[in-house]
């Protein structure tokens, strides 16, 4: 992809990055018991991840070689945060593979052990990270062709079938339940763009980084809440929050003709090629995070931990959910009040002169 030199990423591969990073959960967004607003929420959680993601930038990118979580605490507590973020985000890749594993299971290899699946993806995650973020970006413009040129067919594909009443009425649960839902999942993947902007900001061959995060987190907003309305249009409500991989089930009843049915390979492709990338951006991040000298050694350690804790607990699916909204409830602490902190922070010191010495 054309500007991407010397070790840097261009603008575009910066927002095809994201945009993969962000649609994650292409698969299971919806799914648990959401609401029936949930389309509209995501496209308020993009516009709002908007507005964050240039603090995130500001923070990732150093200046006179300290990050903003040093500028603003000091190079001991900095550090400290810092590390205790990237320990955040081996647990976020190891909720990814646990999602991975499950939605393969269930989907695909029913009679698998969940072990090697997640030593697949293990060993898969340790080649990415190996081959580095310029190679990721590299492969970046492709992927991006394929996750929402083989989502957007999905959604033409059901056209005839949508049930535009389904969507309607909007805010029937109310302000607060819409609120909460906004904050436990609906903002969460956007919060966890911060681990790939830390990683993707300093690479960037521009001096404007925000620019391509902003479009990204435009860019998922509409899309993916597109793809949770189109969810709604096609299984009903409350049907189509009741599935765990609801994208999915919609796309195995969506027909084109008698020859053309089960269109569930263009959302299970997309979906394990952007867990694939979010998984990856998140050990990277945690790589750097950590301050590990022996690189090489650390980061299959990393991605051997993020495939066993992704091993913790029994059952499929269904009993993975508790955890993961529990872990969506907590996000918001580290991913939001954290950087906004040190935000607040590093600008009042720099403003009034005070600034840490190393």
């Amino acid at each position: 992809m054309k500007d991407a030199h010397n070790g840097k990423l261009s603008g575009a591969q910066i927002f095809c990055l994201l945009a993969l990073f962000l649609s994650g959960g292409v698969g299971t967004m919806g799914g648990g018991g959401a609401s029936r607003d949930a389309w509209l929420l995501m496209l308020a959680a993009g516009a709002a991840a908007a507005a964050v993601y240039p603090v995130y930038v500001r923070l990732a990118v150093p200046e006179g070689g300290a990050d903003g979580f040093e500028r603003a605490f000091g190079p001991a507590a900095g550090r400290a945060v810092r590390k205790a973020l990237g320990a955040a985000a081996v647990l976020t890749a190891a909720v990814d593979l646990r999602v991975f594993a499950d939605f393969t299971a269930a989907t695909a290899l029913p009679h698998s052990p969940r072990i090697v699946i997640a030593a697949i993806m293990a060993g898969v995650l340790i080649a990415v990270l190996r081959a580095g973020t310029e190679a990721l970006g590299r492969a970046a413009g492709p992927a991006f062709a394929v996750v929402f040129g083989m989502l957007a067919l999905s959604f033409a594909a059901a056209w005839t079938q949508l049930d535009w009443g389904a969507v309607l009425p909007i805010g029937e649960t109310g302000a607060f339940s819409l609120l909460q839902s906004f904050v436990r999942g609906s903002i969460v993947p956007f919060l966890e763009g911060f681990f790939a902007l830390w990683v993707l900001a300093p690479m960037h061959n521009r001096q404007r980084p925000a620019r391509p995060a902003v479009a990204a987190a435009l860019f998922a907003g509409v899309f993916l809440g597109s793809v949770l309305m189109k969810n709604i249009m096609l299984l009903g409500y409350p049907a189509g929050g009741r599935y765990f991989f609801p994208s999915y089930t919609a796309a195995s009843v969506t027909v084109i003709s008698e020859f053309l049915q089960r269109q569930e390979l263009l959302v299970a492709v997309p979906f394990l090629m952007c867990e694939l990338f979010k998984a990856s951006l998140c050990l990277m991040f945690a790589v750097r995070a950590l301050g590990v000298r022996r690189r090489r050694l650390w980061e299959p350690v990393l991605c051997a931990a993020a495939a066993g804790i992704s091993l913790l607990g029994r059952g499929g699916v269904a009993e993975a959910i508790a955890p993961l909204r529990f872990y969506g409830q907590w996000l918001f602490l580290p991913l939001f009040v954290v950087p906004a902190a040190a935000a607040v922070t590093a600008a009042l010191r720099a403003k009034t002169g005070c600034n840490h010495k190393k």
